[in-house]
């Protein structure tokens, strides 16, 4: 779990450098102060504290911002993340039922008082922790100042009074300024006790998170990942590999963390400088796994450049060094991305596909014995994981739709409160 949350971590610094490690820095609060003041379980707090660590999901939605902007945009306007980290965590995460917390995290402290939520008490806590977190930032930081203003708010004035008692035993603040929390925070993860299928669903929900950066990426991910299960099938595996072949297949790209989203969304061909940076991503998903401890997919989703021939990246590996499962993930993030539409493209049509895999596999690129299989099913294949990856479509749909029509209450809302 620990690893889980350090690449999340370095995700979100990643999309908004402006404010380093805050959500790090929110969990710790939210973490200590719930720990010190209440008696969840442990597993409880793993929960909510993942929660806390996600709260901000959703500002890649937005432009990055200056400090004093974040700052600002913390404080009055933050709906559009925080409808879309909210229902991220509805939608593609284990954690559905916490969902509200990220919705009302940035609700004013004069709307405390009619909040109506299942975790009421949590979205105070971390809109107070938020609101200090990012403010510390500021080299003129007034603690004092900050909780004069919450103290207006009679709804608040309980969370506060049991942040401040957590502070004063803590020294909470001053491990934020000195920069001495980290170890404390990621010691907890650590000793969090998950099953291997729990860390998976976490592991996806990553995933997912960097997936969400571009749709074309998300599209080809799911698509990879019902192409490998299938063939899998087809190819006679037990069920126990095809669903790690699957699971592999799904985590094959989360090295596009380190891919710039221009490039990842630029509609036509790259450039050469900006292919070398795009094929760097294997190399990042390769890492990645192995931080985390996934070794049983290590090859299976880091190796789905390479060719047969030595011709492949990151790597350069060849035929004895690729497994038949490998040999798999590799023909079917050939087929994902011949197949699919883009705003720029359609997709390719049966005979061009097949023609494209039958060249390759002439020139020893690719496995032989896999397009002929291919070539076989070709048109059940297509069809069935058209099938396939209809629910997450669908989901996926919903997720956007329901997106904009919270939004647009949000902001009838707030329109008419300053009229």
């Amino acid at each position: 779990m620990k690893e889980i949350i350090l690449i999340l971590n370095k995700y979100i610094n990643t999309f908004n450098p402006s404010l380093i490690d805050h959500c790090e820095k929110v969990t710790y609060l939210f973490y200590k102060t719930l720990q010190y003041t209440t008696n969840y379980s442990n597993d409880e707090l793993v929960k909510l504290c993942t929660v806390a660590m996600f709260h901000d999901i959703g500002a890649h939605k937005t432009e990055t911002l200056s400090t004093l902007e974040q700052f600002n945009y913390e404080l009055q306007n933050s709906n559009e993340h925080a409808i879309y980290g909210a229902l991220f965590i509805k939608y593609f995460s284990p954690l559905t039922d916490y969902s509200d917390i990220i919705l009302f995290h940035h609700t004013s402290p004069s709307n405390f008082i009619t909040l109506n939520t299942p975790h009421k008490a949590e979205v105070i806590f971390l809109n107070i922790i938020d609101t200090i977190a990012t403010a510390i930032e500021f080299s003129n930081f007034n603690l004092d100042l900050l909780l004069k203003f919450y103290k207006q708010y009679d709804e608040a004035v309980p969370y506060l009074n049991e942040f401040i008692r957590a502070n004063q035993a803590l020294n909470l603040i001053s491990h934020l300024q000195n920069h001495s929390y980290q170890e404390d925070l990621y010691d907890f993860f650590s000793t969090s006790i998950q099953t291997d299928e729990q860390i998976i669903n976490y592991a996806q929900m990553l995933n997912y998170t960097i997936d969400f950066r571009s749709e074309s990426t998300f599209f080809h991910t799911i698509t990879i990942t019902s192409f490998s299960k299938l063939l899998a099938q087809y190819l006679g595996f037990s069920a126990d590999t095809v669903k790690k072949i699957a699971f592999g297949a799904a985590m094959h790209d989360i090295g596009k963390i380190t891919t710039p989203l221009h490039i990842l969304e630029k509609p036509g061909k790259l450039t050469d400088h900006e292919m070398q940076i795009m094929k760097k991503h294997a190399l990042a998903t390769y890492d990645i796994l192995k931080d985390i401890g996934f070794y049983h997919i290590l090859e299976l989703a880091s190796y789905h450049h390479e060719k047969l021939d030595g011709s492949g990246y990151p790597f350069g590996l060849k035929e004895d060094d690729l497994s038949k499962e490998v040999r798999c993930v590799i023909i079917s993030d050939i087929l994902s991305a011949l197949t699919a539409s883009r705003s720029y493209k359609k997709a390719m049509p049966k005979t061009q596909v097949l023609s494209i895999l039958n060249d390759m596999s002439a020139q020893h690129k690719i496995d032989s014995d896999i397009v002929a299989v291919v070539e076989q099913h070709y048109d059940e294949l297509m069809q069935k994981v058209k099938e396939d990856c209809a629910h997450i479509l669908l989901t996926y749909k919903q997720f956007k739709l329901e997106y904009q029509t919270l939004l647009n209450e949000f902001n009838q809302k707030h329109h008419k409160a300053n009229n």
